[in-house]
């Protein structure tokens, strides 16, 4: 008569479903025409989501400078969600340090000014800091969330990040996160700057629906240049 644990972060219609599905009393388990049914409710409805805003998260910065420079070339990022390309004069960004610095990718060059500023002090030009603000807290509980690289599981403990503007939503571990952000001094959102979009695929249905969940962290990446097309 055991039955397997179900996880917390399942939606409450899911593991409904699978305790139905594992009733005691075969005549009270669901015929599949239903099962069908009421998957097909669960993934119309999609996953349930905590937004995020001044009542129950605070604003932080990238505390971490980044090198970035402008190029007229395009270049391909294969990433283990896909592949993303450039266009022409986007810039090319790098973390400053040995640990970020395996981390690259691109932004639009209106984007990335609007939303970056120099931090050499005129003495590295190529150096810069994020002055675009996130929405994060702290959570109790795993749980899933859709992200622009497909569904996505955070741990308990971990950060569950959010753009203010466009409302885009990722996980961060607890140690990366408190390496690389900081609590902002001016917790308002007036002062906030769209925060600028990378270029990244967008994922399809399969891809939103289908995908394996994957635990939050830092994906490598691999960068070659492209020669412009005839």
């Amino acid at each position: 008569d055991a039955r397997p644990e179900v996880p917390d972060f399942v939606p409450k219609p899911l593991r409904k479903l699978i305790e139905d599905c594992w009733n005691k009393d075969a005549k009270s388990r669901p015929m599949f025409p239903d099962v069908i049914k009421r998957l097909k409710a669960i993934i119309e409805d999609g996953l349930p989501r905590e937004v995020l805003s001044l009542e129950n998260a605070k604003l932080y910065q990238k505390k971490s400078l980044v090198y970035a420079f402008k190029s007229k070339d395009k270049f391909v990022f294969q990433k283990v969600w896909g592949r993303s390309v450039s266009n022409p004069n986007d810039y090319v960004i790098f973390g400053s340090d040995s640990k970020n610095g395996r981390d690259v990718y691109t932004c639009a060059a209106d984007r990335f000014e609007a939303t970056y500023k120099q931090a050499g002090e005129g003495k590295s030009p190529h150096l810069y800091r994020k002055i675009t603000k996130i929405l994060a807290r702290k959570m109790d509980n795993d749980y899933l969330l859709e992200t622009l690289e497909g569904l996505e599981k955070g741990e308990a403990g971990s950060y569950l990040a959010q753009n203010p503007a466009k409302l885009e939503q990722w996980p961060i571990d607890e140690k990366t996160f408190e390496e690389t952000y900081e609590l902002c001094a001016d917790q308002s959102l007036q002062t906030f700057d769209t925060d600028s979009k990378m270029n990244l695929p967008t994922p399809s249905n399969n891809m939103r629906k289908g995908a394996s969940a994957k635990s939050s962290g830092r994906k490598s990446v691999k960068l070659a240049r492209v020669e412009d097309e005839e």
